[in-house]
C-alpha cells in the first residue's frame, strides 16, 4: 500500500472526513462556478436581443445595455477569482452585480426610462430570483436563505422610500417569486447536501471496509510468509537427511559391491574348473549342479556389477576415458557376443555395420549400453529378429535396437528407466533380472552427453534410439 492510500485510510476510519467533504464540495462548486461563467454571457446577450426585438429605437436598449455590461465583466473577474482558488469570493461578486444590475433596471423604470416595465409596480425586481438562484447553488443553503432575507427586506422597504410602488402588486409579484425560488432553492440545496451526506458516509464504510481488509490480508500474509519459510526450513533439513542417506546407501553398495565380487570370482572360476574336469572325474550330476552354480554364480556377479556401475554414477565417481574409434567395430563386437543367445532362442540378429564411422566417446560405457539394449532385446523377444542400425543425423550419430517382441504399453513407457522397476506383462523372461540395466543404459548415455529413448506400441515390438554427439560429450 502506498502511503498516500495508507494516510487516505487513516484520517477516514479516525472520523477525519472534513477535508475530503471539503475538497468534494469546493470540486462541486468550481464546477457549478465554470458552468456559469461559460452560460452566463451567453444568456446576457440573449437578453440584450430579446430587448432589442421588444423596444426597437426606444432608450431602454441603452439602459439594458449599460446593465448588462456590468453584469458582463463581472464574470471575467469571477473567472480570475475562481483561478485563484477564490471561489466564495467569486459568488458573492457575481451575486451582488447582478443584484445592482436589478437594482439599475428598477430605478430606470421608475424615471421612465424604461417603457417595459411599469414604473410603480415594482416588476424588474422580480430578477432578484438570480442572486438568489447563484446564491443557492453556488454557496451553502444558509446563504441562500440569507441572501433572500435580504433583498425581500429590501424590497418590503421600497414603498416607504417611493409610495408610488404598491406593496399589494409588489408583493403579489416580486416578493412571492423570490419566496417560491427560495424555498425551491433551500429545498434543493437540503436534499443535496443529504445526498453528499450519504456519499461520504458510504465512501467512509467503503474506505474501513478496505482498511479491515488490507489488514486481515498482510495478517494472512505474514502468516504465509511465516508458514512457508518453517515448510522451506524443515524441507530443506528433509532434503539435507535424505542427501545423507542416499551417499550413506551408495558408499554402502559400493563397498559390498567390491567385497562381493571377489567371493564371487572365485567361487565362478572353482566350479568352473571341476566342472571341466581340471580337479579329477566327477559323476554327470555333479556336473550339472556345478553348471547351474557357475550360471547363478554369473548372474549374481551380474547384479553385482550393475550395482556398482549405479553406485558410481550415483556419488559422481564415475569417469570418462575420451578417444576416437570406430562405432560400427563396437556394435559389431556386441553383436558377435549376444548371437550365440539369439541362435539358441532362434532368433535372427541382424547388425547393420555399415562404413567405418569414427566417433568421440568412451568405448566401454558406450560397449556396456548397446549391450544391455541388445540383451534385453533378445531376452523378451519370443521369435521374430533382432536388428541394430546406427546413422549420423545433424551432427549426431544415432543409434537403433529394434525387436519384435511384446512390446511397452504405453502406460509403462515413462517407468522403464527407473531403477529396480521390471514390467509385469514382461515375465516370460526365464530371467528377468534386477530392472538395472535401462536406468544404467540411460544415465551411462547422459554421461557421454547423449539421450537414451523408447518408441513402442504394445504387441508389436519395441525399438530403443540411443543418440550420442559425433564429437563426444560438450564441457558442461
Amino acid at each position: 500500500m502506498t502511503s498516500h492510500t495508507g494516510y487516505e485510510a487513516r484520517s477516514t476510519i479516525a472520523g477525519v472526513v472534513q477535508p475530503h467533504e471539503t475538497h468534494h464540495k469546493r470540486t462541486k462548486s468550481t464546477g457549478r462556478l465554470v458552468g456559469l461563467l461559460v452560460i452566463g454571457p451567453g444568456l446576457i446577450a440573449l437578453f440584450i436581443l430579446l430587448s432589442y426585438a421588444l423596444a426597437p429605437n426606444q432608450f431602454v436598449a441603452e439602459v439594458e445595455a449599460a446593465t448588462t455590461a456590468i453584469v458582463l465583466v463581472s464574470f471575467p473577474l469571477a473567472g480570475v477569482l475562481a483561478r485563484k482558488n477564490r471561489l466564495a469570493a467569486a459568488a458573492w461578486m457575481l451575486i451582488s452585480v447582478t443584484s445592482l444590475a436589478v437594482l439599475i433596471m428598477q430605478l430606470a423604470a421608475h424615471l421612465g426610462l424604461n417603457p417595459l416595465y411599469h414604473p410603480t409596480d415594482g416588476s424588474a425586481l422580480a430578477y432578484l430570483v438570480i442572486p438568489v438562484f447563484l446564491a443557492g447553488v453556488l454557496l451553502s443553503r444558509k446563504a441562500a436563505i440569507a441572501v433572500a432575507g435580504a433583498l425581500v427586506t429590501f424590497m418590503l422597504a421600497v414603498p416607504l422610500a417611493i409610495p408610488e410602488v404598491r406593496y399589494s402588486e409588489l408583493i403579489a409579484g416580486p416578493v412571492l417569486l423570490l419566496g417560491i425560488m427560495t424555498t425551491l432553492i433551500v429545498a434543493f440545496s437540503a436534499h443535496n447536501e443529504r445526498l453528499e451526506r450519504q456519499h461520504i458516509t458510504a465512501l467512509n464504510d467503503e474506505i474501513a471496509t478496505r482498511r479491515a481488509v488490507e489488514s486481515e490480508l498482510a495478517h494472512h500474509s505474514d502468516e504465509l510468509e511465516s508458514l512457508v519459510r518453517e515448510r522451506t526450513a524443515d524441507l530443506n533439513h528433509t532434503m539435507s537427511q535424505l542427501v545423507e542417506a542416499n551417499t550413506a546407501k551408495s558408499r554402502f553398495l559400493a563397498n559390498m559391491s567390491h567385497e562381493l565380487r571377489t567371493p564371487l570370482n572365485s567361487i565362478i572360476g572353482f566350479t568352473g574348473l571341476v566342472h571341466d574336469g581340471l580337479a579329477g572325474e566327477i559323476p554327470d550330476e555333479a556336473r550339472v549342479q556345478l553348471s547351474m552354480a557357475n550360471t547363478s554364480g554369473k548372474h549374481l556377479l551380474g547384479i553385482v556389477n550393475d550395482l556398482l556401475s549405479l553406485s558410481r554414477i550415483e556419488t559422481g565417481a564415475a569417469t570418462l576415458e575420451l578417444r576416437v574409434l570406430d562405432i560400427s567395430a563396437v556394435l559389431s563386437a556386441v553383436c558377435d557376443m549376444i548371437r550365440p543367445l539369439a541362435l539358441d532362442k532362434g532368433l535372427e540378429l541382424t547388425c547393420v555395420s555399415g562404413t567405418p564411422l569414427a566417433i568421440v566417446t568412451d568405448a566401454q560405457k558406450l560397449h556396456q549400453i548397446v549391450l544391455n539394449l541388445i540383451s534385453n532385446a533378445v531376452k523378451f523377444t519370443e521369435s521374430g529378429e533382432v536388428s541394430i542400425v546406427h546413422e549420423v543425423q545433424d551432427g549426431q550419430v544415432i543409434v537403433r535396437v529394434r525387436d519384435t517382441g511384446p512390446g511397452i504399453p504405453s502406460s509403462e513407457q515413462d517407468s522403464v528407466f527407473s531403477a529396480f522397476h521390471q514390467l509385469p506383462t514382461l515375465a516370460i523372461a526365464k530371467s528377468p533380472g534386477t530392472g538395472l540395466g535401462l536406468s544404467i543404459s540411460r544415465e551411462l548415455a547422459h554421461l557421454l552427453g547423449g539421450e537414451l529413448t523408447l518408441e513402442s506400441e504394445f504387441g508389436h515390438g519395441s525399438e530403443f534410439i540411443l543418440q550420442l554427439p559425433l564429437a563426444g560429450p560438450s564441457a558442461s
